[in-house]
């Protein structure tokens, strides 16, 4: 069979997720095609997929580089308003008309969107199966409560639905909203069963356990130093774009303490402007997560569910700073576990991180929670199981929306 994957590009735990489960349907005789927009991009995260020999064709993306840059320097208004100008970073149409190009020239079995919303849409218009692969607590969060889905409801009507309904027009298709062409198609959450409790509004999410992924980067120079006895706490911010401006502000009261920091940059700082680092700094833009982190004794990150699942595995306990809701519901909920603290970022920035990553590593009952759950993960196959439901799912040949039609 022949599926073609939607991830975002620019967001390394959706890339790497695509890829985990394209390596598992490859190893079974399929073929999987890449669906991507300028993989050149500085922001682009599919090397991985390049370096894997996977075929890739051009698609329309958002561009959450822009989205990226206005959080990081327009604050909260400058945010706001920038997603309310969504002609400027999610030009809805163009994505679809885009998405429904590729899999007409492709003709896949099946599609697949790794956080890509608009991709079951595309797949309704060209009638073919889809799955998508997104955490649940984000969209049952959105879906489920009605001050949340009041405002998503209001955002798509002003914003989004006329633009889907020229497209559906173009091609000859009645219009169905968005939701339940979302609803009608398997929602692969890459989390533990158990992790988390959705509502029913969710009917078609599956928990697959966590696709893990661990970057194939070479072990940097000063690696070796990590098992001389000094505790070592591992710094990462993701793709969120706010690690230099978290290390600007917490860089000398960090290099106060008794630990060693590992940070990986993603290649998204500029380390000239940062001056000479601490004695006790080790940085570099990627390293091998996995290995870095059994010699960890806590992660600082973002709340990102990929890097929360890679410290589990080695129960790592964990600070988690989030940069927006998304991560802020992750972070929640591995706090509810126990094994994870949180600091908002506005605290982070004005002195208060030190403090927050002494009490994590120093914190037995963390240590302790996150050690319960490293077994769960590691028995977990979360790619495997999402390769199964994807295969199953082209076999079935139903496309989105075929029970509302």
């Amino acid at each position: 069979m022949k599926f073609v994957f939607f991830p975002l590009s620019q967001v390394l735990a959706h890339v790497s997720r695509s890829y985990e489960v394209a390596r598992v349907l490859r190893d079974r005789g399929h073929d999987v095609v890449f669906a991507a927009e300028n993989t050149t991009h500085h922001r682009s995260r599919m090397d991985i997929v390049a370096k894997a020999a996977f075929n890739t064709v051009p698609v329309r993306e958002p561009n959450f580089s822009y989205l990226w840059e206005r959080m990081t320097t327009a604050g909260f208004r400058g945010t706001v308003g920038a997603v309310c100008s969504p002609a400027k970073w999610m030009p809805v149409g163009e994505i679809m008309e885009s998405q429904v190009e590729v899999i007409k020239a492709e003709r896949p079995d099946a599609v697949a969107g790794f956080a890509t919303m608009s991709m079951s849409n595309a797949a309704y218009i060209a009638g073919v199966p889809a799955v998508n692969v997104y955490n649940a607590y984000y969209i049952d969060g959105i879906l489920s409560r009605r001050m949340w889905r009041f405002y998503w409801d209001a955002y798509d009507a002003v914003f989004l639905a006329a633009k889907r309904r020229g497209v559906y027009a173009k091609h000859g298709k009645p219009a169905i909203r968005a939701v339940d062409l979302f609803l009608s198609v398997p929602l692969l959450s890459p989390d533990l069963p158990g992790m988390y409790e959705t509502s029913g509004v969710l009917r078609n999410a599956r928990m697959t356990g966590p696709i893990l992924f661990d970057y194939p980067a070479p072990a940097p120079d000063w690696f070796s130093e990590l098992d001389d006895g000094t505790k070592n706490v591992y710094l990462t911010m993701g793709s969120t774009g706010v690690l230099d401006v978290v290390l600007r502000a917490a860089l000398d009261s960090l290099a106060k303490l008794p630990y060693r920091f590992i940070v990986t940059t993603g290649g998204q700082v500029d380390r000239g402007a940062l001056g000479d680092l601490p004695t006790n700094f080790r940085m570099t833009d990627f390293a091998p997560g996995a290995e870095i982190l059994k010699r960890c004794s806590a992660l600082v990150f973002h709340g990102g569910n990929g890097s929360m699942y890679q410290a589990l595995q080695h129960g790592v306990p964990m600070l988690a700073v989030p940069t927006h809701n998304e991560q802020r519901i992750n972070a929640r909920i591995a706090a509810g576990h126990g094994f994870c603290r949180i600091l908002e970022l506005r605290d982070a920035v004005n002195g208060m991180l030190a403090g927050a990553v002494r009490e994590i590593v120093e914190s037995e009952s963390c240590r302790s929670s996150a050690q319960r759950m490293a077994g769960l993960v590691r028995a977990s196959d979360g790619a495997n199981t999402a390769a199964d439901i994807i295969e199953n799912t082209a076999r079935e040949g139903r496309p989105p929306g075929a029970a509302s039609n």
